[in-house]
Parts: structure tokens; C-alpha cells; sequence
């Protein structure tokens, strides 16, 4: 049986990348995965209510990408960002407490995930690394955000909001 059982997303309206013109006042090409998912997630909840014009943040529309590039801007500096693009999961949270968000690092564990996004109708940052053993051991990491779940052919699949061309659906094998 293929027919869709549940459904739910996509949640954001927003549709970002890092550079222009979401990097307009960080001083950087590319303001980084880390901020971009965390703020979309911060526009899904409005919150901070009263220093953000989220009505223009949380939508494409050219003409207000100043109002989105000045709160990723902001996160950045509550996580000190610095001039790099990367930032760590100690500075997202920081970052992300300094806003009275209350956040947490877990294990991936997709039954959680989906019971999440089903029950609670909520965006998940998710964040994945690959070790490079050629330098040592370092990571490379990217972070996006999972707003919304699908459910068929016996088996959920993530809709991902990052940048617009790479949005879709996706199976987590």
C-alpha cells in the first residue's frame, strides 16, 4: 500500500543560503550552515517577540533580506563567530541561549525525529560530520533543518529546507 499516511511540512517559509544578501552586515562572504538553520528555526517560533520584524523576515521577499541578515548577524555575535563562517556546537548554543532558547545535542535517532516533527509540528537542526583522515582527524561539518516528514511505502522521509535548489524530500538511509 503507497498511500500517504502522514504528512506535515514544509514549516518555514524561508528558503536561505549563506552569502548575499543574507551576509549583508556580518562582514563575511558566508555567514555559515550552522547560523542559517538555527535562525530559520528561530523565524518558524518568532521568538525574540519584540527586537525582530519577523514578518518580513520569515518571508523571500527580497526588499526585507536587511531584517534577516541583521539577526543572523546578531547570532553570530552572541555565539562569537568571529570572522569565520564555521561555528561550533558550543557557540550555537551559547548563541542560542542568549535568546532563551532552550537546546540540546543528541545522537540522530530517526523514530525521535519523526515522533517530533509528527507530534509537536516543529523544525529539527540537524547537523552531520564527516572525519578526514588524511588531515588528522578534523571534521567537516554541515547543518540543516528538517521541517517536515512523509510517510510512505512503509517508511518516513525528511523534506529539508536548504537553499532553495537543493530543497526536497529525502530518505535517511
Amino acid at each position: 500500500d503507497n498511500t500517504l499516511r502522514e504528512n506535515v511540512g514544509p514549516l518555514l517559509t524561508t528558503e536561505w543560503h549563506q552569502g548575499y544578501p543574507l551576509n549583508i552586515t556580518s562582514g563575511i562572504d558566508y555567514v555559515g550552515c550552522y547560523p542559517i538553520a538555527a535562525c530559520q528555526i528561530m523565524t518558524f517560533h518568532e521568538h525574540p517577540a519584540s527586537y525582530y520584524n519577523w514578518n518580513n523576515i520569515k518571508y523571500n521577499n527580497y526588499l526585507y533580506y536587511n531584517d534577516a541578515a541583521e539577526l543572523i548577524a546578531d547570532f553570530r555575535s552572541r555565539g562569537n563567530a568571529g570572522d569565520s563562517s564555521g561555528m561550533s556546537d558550543a557557540q550555537v548554543q551559547t548563541a542560542l541561549n542568549s535568546f532563551e532558547y532552550t537546546t540540546s545535542l543528541e545522537a540522530h535517532n530517526e523514530t525521535r525525529l519523526y515522533s517530533h516533527i509528527l507530534d509537536e509540528k516543529e523544525p529539527v537542526c540537524l547537523i552531520g560530520y564527516a572525519t578526514d583522515p588524511l588531515f588528522d582527524g578534523l571534521q567537516d561539518g554541515h547543518a540543516w533543518v528538517c521541517d517536515g516528514v512523509t510517510y510512505t511505502e512503509e517508511r518516513y522521509g525528511y523534506k529539508i529546507n536548504w537553499i532553495t535548489y537543493k530543497n526536497g524530500g529525502y530518505v535517511y538511509e
